[in-house]
């Protein structure tokens, strides 16, 4: 199972996944049953993903018109891969929502590769 694309809303991964099946392809979201009861715990956690099959990836990304230089320009320092998702919230602001219902100031400054699964710095805006 290779990751093509992550989403902050459940609909827009639902979506996603509902073009991809229609075209032909099996897509998953793992974190389907988190995002529906603990939002907040799925954007701490990086965001829903979508999943497809291996042999599946390149006919899911023509689908869902992802091209392979809009993956992102930004690379893993551990494994070279472009299949990297800058971090929407720092880990504090996580953790505000989490404990006070609210998102604590604080930039982040942080990445995840989505292929190796390890997060990095990065400087950016």
């Amino acid at each position: 199972m290779k990751t093509i694309a992550t989403y902050s809303k459940l609909d827009d991964a639902y979506l996603a996944r509902s073009r991809l099946e229609g075209s032909g392809v099996v897509a998953f979201i793992p974190d389907e049953y988190t995002a529906s009861n603990a939002w907040a715990r799925t954007q701490a956690m990086g965001g829903i993903r979508l999943q497809v099959q291996d042999e599946d990836c390149d006919r899911a990304n023509e689908v869902l018109g992802i091209r392979p230089h809009a993956r992102g320009d930004l690379v893993c320092p551990h494994c070279g891969s472009h299949n990297v998702r800058l971090r929407e919230l720092s880990a504090a602001a996580a953790l505000g929502i989490l404990f006070f219902g609210f998102i604590l100031p604080a930039k982040s400054r942080k990445a995840d590769c989505l292929d190796c699964r390890l997060p990095f710095d990065f400087k950016g805006v």
